[in-house]
Order: C-alpha cells, then sequence, then structure tokens
C-alpha cells in the first residue's frame, strides 16, 4: 500500500447543517452539501495514499501533517465553506504544499466574483450579480435601483446550485416573488437575466469540465424555457444533443471561452454552465466546483454507452490531475 502523504480535507459547513439519510443497509449516511462527490476509483486512489482532516478543529488541537504533504480540497462552494477555506488557506501558507482546488480558487467562484472574474472575455456574455443582505422588504427594490441593474432579474439564496428558492422578477410589479424565498436573515445573489434564446427560439444549456488542462463537454440540453434541467428526453432529443455536442468539440472560439475561464478562475476541477445563444456567442450561468459532474443521475437510457464514455473521460482528467498534484508534492512542491 502506498505511503499516506496525502490530506483528504473535509469540513462541516459554516451553517453547521448536513443531511442524515438512511441506506439501502438500514445504516445512516450523513451528507454534506456542495462538496466534490468522487467516484468509487477516485475515492480508491485517495483512501489509499491520504488522511481526512476535518475542519472545525478543536481549539488546542495539534494538526500533524506528513513530510512533503499534498491536499484534496473536498470543500466546493465559497458560501458554504469559507471558515474552512480560510483554515486551508493558512495551513497552505505555512507548508507550502500543493493542493487540488485551491481555496483562493474556490473563493474566486462566488457567484459574484465570478461575474467580476469573468468580465470581457471575447464571445462570451457574463452578466452582472450583486450580493446583499435584506432586512426590510424594500431592500430588495433598493438593491435593484442600486446596482444599475434592468429587468428582468434573478434573485436566489447563496450557497444554491439549483432552481431551488430561484425567481425571476420581470418588472415592477413582481417583487412579491422574494417572498417564495425564506429570506430573512440570509444572503442572497440579484443577477442580471439575459435572454439567451437561439434565432429558433429554443434554449441550449452546456455543462463543461475543466479537469487539469484538459476541456470536456458533460452535456449540451434543449429546452423551450429559459429555466433548463436535465429532464426526460426523448430519442431524437438525445440525437441532436450529440449533434451539437460534435458542432462545440470543432469550435474554437468555444474553446477560447472556456479556457480563459478556467485561468482566470484557477481551479483544477470544476464545471462551467453556460447558455448558447449563436454559433459563436455564449452567456455565462454559473462556473465552480459544486456542480453534479460525474454522478451518472438523469442520465437517459437511450446512448447510455455515450455518456458513460464522456464520464469516464472526465475521470480519468480527475485522476491524472491528483496524480499530478501527488508528483509535485514528491518533488517537494
Amino acid at each position: 500500500m502506498a505511503k499516506k502523504t496525502g490530506i483528504f480535507y473535509r469540513a462541516v459547513p459554516d451553517s453547521g447543517q448536513a443531511s442524515v439519510m438512511v441506506n439501502a443497509q438500514n445504516k445512516l449516511n450523513l451528507g454534506f452539501p456542495n462538496c466534490f462527490i468522487p467516484t468509487p476509483r477516485i475515492e480508491k486512489l485517495i483512501g489509499e495514499t491520504a488522511e481526512t482532516l476535518w475542519f472545525p478543529i478543536k481549539d488546542g488541537t495539534k494538526v500533524s501533517l506528513p513530510k512533503q504533504p499534498w491536499f484534496i480540497n473536498f470543500c466546493a462552494d465559497a458560501d458554504e465553506y469559507s471558515r474552512a477555506m480560510t483554515y486551508l488557506k493558512h495551513i497552505l501558507s505555512k507548508t507550502g504544499a500543493p493542493v487540488f482546488n485551491h481555496p483562493d480558487a474556490v473563493m474566486n467562484s462566488r457567484r459574484d466574483k465570478v461575474a467580476a472574474l469573468l468580465q470581457d472575455i471575447p464571445n462570451l456574455t457574463t452578466p452582472r450579480c450583486v450580493r446583499f443582505t435584506p432586512k426590510m422588504p424594500d431592500d430588495f427594490v433598493r438593491t435593484f435601483e442600486e446596482s444599475g441593474l434592468s429587468y428582468p432579474v434573478l434573485v436566489r439564496p447563496i450557497a444554491t446550485q439549483s432552481g431551488v428558492h430561484l425567481v425571476r422578477i420581470d418588472n415592477s410589479a413582481d417583487w412579491d416573488k422574494v417572498h417564495s424565498i425564506p429570506w430573512g436573515g440570509h444572503t442572497l445573489h440579484m443577477t442580471q437575466f439575459v435572454d439567451f434564446a437561439t434565432p429558433e427560439g429554443e434554449y441550449l444549456k452546456i455543462r463543461a469540465v475543466c479537469a487539469g488542462d484538459r476541456i470536456f463537454i458533460r452535456h449540451v440540453l434543449i429546452s423551450d424555457n429559459w429555466l433548463v434541467h436535465a429532464m426526460d428526453r426523448t430519442d431524437a432529443i438525445v440525437d441532436r444533443e450529440f449533434a451539437l455536442h460534435e458542432e462545440l468539440q470543432k469550435s474554437e472560439t468555444f474553446k477560447s471561452v472556456v479556457s480563459e475561464i478556467r485561468t482566470r478562475i484557477g481551479l483544477d476541477f470544476f464545471g462551467i454552465d453556460l447558455g448558447w445563444s449563436e454559433a459563436d456567442q455564449f452567456v455565462l450561468f454559473e462556473a465552480n466546483a459544486a456542480m453534479s459532474i460525474l454522478s451518472n443521475a438523469h442520465m437517459p437510457t437511450y446512448r447510455r454507452a455515450d455518456y458513460l464514455k464522456i464520464l469516464k473521460e472526465i475521470e480519468e482528467g480527475v485522476v491524472r490531475t491528483i496524480r499530478k498534484v501527488q508528483f509535485r508534492a514528491a518533488r517537494g512542491g
């Protein structure tokens, strides 16, 4: 068995909240939101070479690190794990150890920071996003007006990666919609909505994946609605998705856009959701490591082998990236 010089860094969210479920073996599973979820192969690789370090660490506890350590950061969301990222950054500043998904890069992936960081990339529209903590209902309109946003806008709580509690405000009469969000005492994001419908009136959503220096296209979804999800797809739609997939693979513009996003954010492994409005025009939705990437949930049965091939290629990219981190540690950083 390989010597365990790695640190598998995990954390309890800042909120202290986790999920508890009963599995098929009638045992309790404890789950933490917005974490990197490895495949069994990746988990085995890490388990053979790394010990787990949990944050928060009890006051007075001395953390003993191996010689020439390296870190796998499983905390994928800047808002869920800001305290844990601050502590990991402190350790890295003392040790100089290489890390998979550096805490600075995780913090760069916060929605409002991404909106500022990815401005002015050719062929990419990056909508403005502001962060605010409303205390009264009037704070929504005040934030909207003071930020210079225009209708429509999207409002959602921080640390959410789906359409849960997401509302679209189309005009001044729509602000009552925000009361469907449990916003009291919470921080929210307000984002400029950019219509990304194609000339044919369809909505195309790309999930690109960066693993080390490689770029993958996980899927291209087609919808007649702006809120695109991986729903049940007919065989004909699946065939169209793969045709669009092949078109993207040939697009130098797409590769250039995604490469620039990867460079600016700096994560080793993360997803990028984009709207595809025209041949060489894209709209940014989000870019972070908290996306569902290696899961086969919602995968159609038709052409399943093709989907699994994509996931296998992404998995190999992650394994190669982890091994590069290990190699850097063996070489002394």
